[in-house]
């Protein structure tokens, strides 16, 4: 029998595995499959939140790696997800669903919540768990890309969480970098504009994700450095963005004539805001967290098993030198 993947038959093999605790063996003899095809059943229950695990800890301090990293950096909270060999997409997958339940119990009536863009974020969309906040604010803290063919979803990130929480949606309808500051300080001034900026640099919860700086990420395909500007971002060593604003390994704006010509809060607004959460994970993107990290721009991470145990053995390098 060839086994469909619609939502009843998730909804009914889950039920049967954990509200009948039937085995999976019993399962695929009932249904008349494999055992294999149960599993892969139950795997995407969970994969598509069908099936949600949650465990609780009496002690609230979560894994020892987990508090490990939230003493070494003076988090707020640290939430890993696990890792085991998957692919960024998958890690992506799992970082949305953490974030999503996460985001579901902190946010509360009359908040703020600030909120990039990116394929990480579009993860966190997919995994919101529907929740009426009232007189709730959902706001655009950085600019987008404006070529189609790149373009991040920023303003369907922001209506969809907006909708989630029956919130009101604010709108950054910027390039994320504009051609020089007079350009930009044209564009800020507009009285719409300054509202919106404003109430994203006010916000009591800021999620964002952080970008790796390298010859195909978004910013670059966007056409928004050209091959000189990249070679001079790469001469002061630039490894990636937070909202858009180029940092180095130390966690330092790299580049300040172009960082006043991002469209986007400041890196000041992250430090001060109640919960700053950054949700990255993939190996790719470990030294930019890092570097985040080191820069303080962030109370809570949201990330993977791999990036965790990097971050706690560079930490510790550091300290025996």
């Amino acid at each position: 029998m060839e086994i469909s993947t619609d939502k009843s038959l998730l909804v009914e093999v889950a039920r049967l595995y954990y509200d009948h605790q039937m085995s999976q063996q019993q399962i695929a003899y009932r249904l008349g499959t494999s055992r294999p095809s149960v599993s892969r059943l139950l795997q995407q229950a969970r994969d598509e939140g069908i099936v949600r695990i949650e465990i609780i800890d009496p002690t609230q301090k979560g894994s020892q790696l987990e508090q490990s990293l939230k003493e070494r950096f003076q988090l707020h909270k640290v939430i890993i997800v696990p890792s085991l060999k998957e692919s960024d997409a998958q890690i992506k997958n799992r970082l949305g669903q953490a974030a999503a339940r996460y985001l579901n119990e902190l946010v509360y009536d009359g908040c703020t919540l600030g909120v990039s863009w990116g394929t990480t974020m579009c993860q966190v969309v997919s995994h919101m768990i529907p929740k009426s906040i009232k007189n709730m604010k959902v706001v655009q803290i950085v600019g987008g890309i404006t070529h189609g063919e790149f373009d991040p979803h920023a303003s369907e990130i922001i209506q969809r969480i907006s909708e989630n929480f029956k919130a009101r949606s604010y709108l950054l309808l910027l390039p994320a970098i504009v051609d020089s500051v007079l350009v930009k300080q044209a564009m800020i001034s507009d009285k719409k504009i300054k509202e919106t900026i404003d109430i994203a640099r006010q916000a009591d919860i800021l999620l964002c994700s952080v970008g790796v700086f390298k010859s195909d990420s978004l910013m670059i395909q966007a056409d928004y450095f050209d091959s000189q500007e990249v070679n001079y971002l790469n001469q002061l060593g630039a490894i990636g963005d937070i909202c858009s604003r180029m940092i180095d390994s130390a966690g330092d704006i790299c580049w300040p004539e172009l960082d006043e010509r991002t469209v986007a809060i400041e890196m000041d607004d992250l430090k001060k805001t109640k919960y700053s959460i950054a949700i990255a994970g993939g190996e790719e993107k470990r030294d930019v967290i890092h570097a985040g990290l080191k820069g303080s721009y962030f109370n809570v991470l949201i990330t993977d098993e791999g990036v965790a145990e990097y971050l706690l053995e560079n930490e510790n390098k550091i300290t025996e030198k």
